[in-house]
């Protein structure tokens, strides 16, 4: 199964074993600590296996451009953004197409030097490629076409621009998309054979666009974005927070082979029925209720029920839960316990 190359190879996971991992946002290393996020890490070896990795990294860690609070950041499309809280997105300040005769004197970055957010040095990449055997990640951006668009034109411009079906937003969709192309292709030219797209579809109650706007605007983007790397037989993972199921069956249709979503918001049982069976699943863990204002029998009840309900999906199942400041430690606790109980519960 090509999903194993993402469950198996990547995540590096025992054969039977649900691939469970916890990450600490960029902030909590400083509102927790060092000493005690790293006292965690160590002792809890086979949750984070690239321990040496995770505890050098966060005695070194510089923070991304865009995550320094009380510096505007400008991003490689011209989007000027400002963040109050050190490793976390701001949020744009300034779109650099606020009216469309903006749009004449635009240009996109060039996808040889820049990401999309800054400087790429894709020598380097082509020379960690080389030394790779197995599964070698291609990465695009966070938001890498539909939010660039609102970035671009400003949420709610580009909400009027589809609903009133402006022309010069297909040339700049296509824009976006042809940068976004030169990536894909160039990953797969040295070998890339999991591909990641981060973007975020969802708000809280539905998706930040309508199935039927999505349809029209962004899923063929997506579907030709898939398309070389399904010919290739690569593995496509999405990330995409919020509520994304009146969305599920056009991803599928467009080729996606992994989601990463939101566990509470869609519903475990919305899940099951909607996306269980139908393609890999890669749950994000809940990081607004239960694990923040929850108890620690609370976490351990929720992984239960969650690998209950999804555990034993056919095309692969993952769990990653992203701590960030305001868990309680005896929670984070909980969950390295109770992913270590339940990885092995379909065994």
């Amino acid at each position: 199964m090509k999903n194993d190359i993402f469950f198996r190879e990547l995540l590096n996971t025992r054969k039977n074993e649900i691939p469970a991992r916890i990450n600490f946002s960029a902030t909590c290393w400083d509102v927790f600590g060092v000493d005690l996020l790293s006292r965690i890490v160590t002792e809890n070896r086979d949750i984070f296996p690239r321990y040496e990795t995770i505890i050098n990294d966060a005695k070194a860690r510089k923070y991304k451009s865009w995550h320094i609070a009380g510096r505007d950041f400008i991003d490689s499309w011209g989007v000027i953004w400002r963040t109050v809280v050190n490793g976390m997105t701001g949020v744009v300040i300034k779109p650099p197409i606020r009216k469309w005769e903006d749009l004449k004197n635009f240009k996109a970055p060039d996808p040889e030097h820049f990401d999309g957010n800054e400087e790429v040095d894709w020598p380097k990449i082509e020379s960690e490629f080389s030394k790779t055997t197995g599964a070698k990640l291609g990465r695009l951006r966070h938001g890498f076409l539909f939010l660039t668009l609102t970035n671009i034109r400003g949420f709610e411009n580009l909400a009027y621009d589809m609903y009133d079906e402006i022309p010069e937003l297909d040339l700049l969709i296509e824009m976006v998309y042809q940068f976004d192309k030169y990536i894909v292709d160039r990953y797969l030219s040295i070998g890339a054979n999991v591909f990641i797209f981060p973007e975020d579809l969802g708000a809280q109650t539905g998706p930040l666009i309508s199935p039927q706007k999505f349809r029209q605007y962004i899923k063929p983007c997506y579907a030709k974005l898939f398309k070389p790397i399904k010919e290739k037989n690569g593995a496509i993972r999405m990330h995409s927070d919020g509520l994304i199921l009146p969305l599920i069956d056009d991803l599928i249709e467009a080729g996606l082979d992994i989601i990463n979503m939101q566990d509470l918001v869609n519903g475990i049982d919305n899940i099951r029925a909607h996306v269980k069976g139908r393609m890999g699943i890669d749950l994000d863990i809940d990081r607004q209720n239960i694990t923040v204002f929850g108890s620690e029998k609370d976490v351990d009840d929720h992984i239960k029920e969650i690998v209950e309900k999804l555990g034993d999906n056919e095309l692969g199942f993952g769990m990653q839960y992203e701590v960030f400041p305001e868990t309680p430690v005896k929670n984070i606790i909980a969950m390295v316990n109770a992913f270590r109980k339940y990885r092995n519960y379909w065994l």
